[in-house]
């Protein structure tokens, strides 16, 4: 009887070890999928940024920009500077770089 319980014991052990391997590397293998799916973000935001502003992202940056200058966060000599900039912008880079200190900073 004894014999029984020290094995029936180590197998516990074993099944117990074993779940605790699977778990790990489901985690890790998740930990890797998100890491993969961040830099896929990563690469597309910066093809985008390289690529020509369309009409409505242009007047997205436009609506911003207005929107500022109503709260009061930029003056109308400003205003009227970032939105030259952001008419005559080659890429979307160009468009966005006028935003930049206008937007509250990403949470943590």
């Amino acid at each position: 009887m004894g014999k029984v319980l020290i094995v029936s014991g180590l197998l516990a052990v074993v099944v117990v070890a074993v779940l605790v391997v699977i778990v790990g590397r489901v985690r890790a293998a998740g930990r890797r999928r998100a890491l993969a799916a961040a830099d896929r973000n990563r690469v597309a935001l910066e093809r985008w940024f390289d690529l020509r502003p369309t009409d409505t992202e242009r007047q997205l940056a436009l609506n911003f920009l207005d929107e500022a200058f109503a709260l009061g966060r930029i003056d109308q000599e400003d205003h009227a500077r970032r939105v030259e900039t952001v008419l005559k912008a080659e890429t979307n880079r160009d468009a966005q770089s006028v935003l930049n200190d206008l937007r509250p900073p990403d949470p943590p």
